[in-house]
């Protein structure tokens, strides 16, 4: 395990998933952002076809419907483009653990397998403690942070703002890690894993609907 130091003096790679809203949530936006010494070098983005309808209830927070990805690709166009860039990777996240899970088990048998999951918000539970709640607008507003983004996917719960904004709020918080002692016990606490008993349920659930048939989206199954 690489400490939190390491990680940010080096190379990671920052993700933020939005989904579907069903279950199992399926992926309809993903960014994934590359650093290397606090340096954004490189950025990947995508709109995805669920094959299903969006939730309701998810649209009015992320602000994507079934028009906006009707025409996207599906989540197996891109995977091997996503395993790629994750795999064997450190990835800095906010509360990774939907969004891990959701790329794991997007597609039956391709695992997409992180060297390293370290989560924003429980350093941020360490670091910045008493804040009331711990959303990413609520860390970065704390840490004095914005984003200069433009365009409609720009603000907060589009996934190429928040995988910026988790990297931004990492690179900020680690400084504030004060001795030898604190980094290795903060790296451990901040490290999150998908449980092999969470990834088996999410997988059996998503062949359950495999075999039943899911429903079309209104762009068609893509």
């Amino acid at each position: 395990m690489r400490k939190l130091d390491e990680i940010a003096s080096g190379r990671f790679v920052s993700v933020d998933v939005e989904g579907d809203g069903n279950n199992p949530c399926r992926p309809v936006e993903l960014s994934i952002v590359t650093l290397d010494n606090g340096r954004v070098v490189d950025e990947a983005y995508w709109l995805i076809n669920p094959g299903v309808p969006i939730d309701p209830f998810v649209t009015r927070l992320h602000g994507l419907a079934d028009d906006d990805v009707r025409d996207a690709p599906s989540f197996a166009d891109i995977a091997a483009d996503v395993r790629r860039r994750l795999e064997g990777e450190t990835v800095v996240a906010q509360a990774p653990k939907g969004d891990i899970a959701m790329l794991r088990t997007g597609i039956p048998d391709v695992d997409f397998i992180p060297a390293q999951v370290v989560d924003t918000v429980r350093l941020a539970k360490y670091l910045l403690p008493g804040l009331g709640g711990y959303r990413l607008e609520r860390i970065v507003s704390e840490l004095g942070l914005s984003y200069e983004g433009s365009g409609p996917r720009s603000g907060h719960h589009s996934a190429r703002h928040d995988a910026v904004m988790a990297a931004s709020a990492f690179l900020a918080m680690v400084p504030m890690i004060k001795s030898d002692k604190q980094m290795a016990h903060v790296s451990r606490t901040a490290t999150v894993t998908v449980s092999p008993h969470e990834e088996r349920r999410l997988r059996e659930a998503l062949a359950a609907l495999q075999e039943a048939g899911s429903p079309p989206s209104p762009g068609g199954t893509p």
